[in-house]
């Protein structure tokens, strides 16, 4: 099956990132676009929802990936919004 370009696939949270991630300070940022003709920024706008765009880097919590080399990997993900992690319950050992 041949995938046309812009094509969503819903995917949650759990399957992309499985052990957790974390945001990077200071990482949110307001994707622009560039016209050419006129040299103007503007704010990008989702072509499917007229929403504005932004930009968030995480790191991805699963212990197999670390150390691999400094080696990156990247994606374009859509999320419908942010939110805080839930606090892992106190161990029984902590009393």
């Amino acid at each position: 099956m041949a995938l046309s370009t812009g094509v969503r696939l819903p995917v949650g949270m759990a399957e992309v990132f499985p052990a957790g991630c974390h945001l990077l300070p200071d990482s949110i940022t307001e994707a622009q676009d560039w016209d050419a003709a006129t040299r103007v920024r503007t704010p990008t706008v989702d072509k499917i929802t007229g929403q504005r765009v932004w930009h968030v880097r995480v790191v991805d919590m699963d212990q197999a990936l670390e150390g691999r080399c400094g080696a990156r990997m990247a994606f374009s993900l859509r999320a419908t919004g942010l939110k805080a992690a839930a606090r892992p319950a106190p161990s029984k050992d902590a009393a």
